[in-house]
């Protein structure tokens, strides 16, 4: 991951989350297909709640998306994805959130000087894209980011750019 504005550089590293579906055993023992009626288990219900971010934002205040929105816009994108997961899903999302605004405020506090209170613009997802950094871990061997984002700093009028 790399932030950059004004020319300058830094390099950002967040590991994404792995999957948590596990196959169902079947009456013989070996992995098999859905369970049968009797042994599924009731449709999960997902939370509609909105989980407000610490991520100050130029907009006001920043808020994750609910387990629904993202297990719709998880299945929009064409990823298989189980209702059962979502909580753990959308709290491991939002922790990386997290963790990468604290990465970028470390780069943010060398402009310190420029603009002490940076902001979110905004943040643009570039499922298929991928960085140069995430290209080279490939090619030594590490899979390739589950996604990436672009997000945009205002820094007090000046817009910067952290390619996550």
């Amino acid at each position: 991951r790399r932030v950059h504005g004004e020319n300058q550089h830094v390099k950002l590293s967040l590991m994404s989350a792995p999957s948590t579906s596990v196959p169902q055993p079947s009456a013989a023992g070996g992995a098999a297909g859905p369970l049968p009626p009797q042994q599924q288990q009731p449709p999960v219900q997902l939370s509609s709640e909105r989980e407000k971010s610490s991520i100050p934002s130029v907009t006001g205040d920043w808020y994750y998306p609910s387990e629904q929105q993202f297990m719709k816009a998880t299945a929009l994108k064409g990823h298989k994805v189980e209702a059962g997961d979502m909580p753990l899903v959308v709290a491991i999302h939002n922790l990386v959130n997290e963790q990468a605004w604290k990465k970028i405020m470390e780069y943010e506090a060398m402009h310190a000087q420029e603009c002490s209170t940076p902001k979110l613009i905004r943040f643009v997802g570039r499922p298929g894209d991928m960085s140069k950094k995430a290209q080279l871990n490939h090619l030594l061997g590490y899979s390739l980011p589950f996604d990436r984002h672009d997000w945009f700093v205002d820094r007090c009028g000046k817009q910067g750019v952290c390619v996550c």
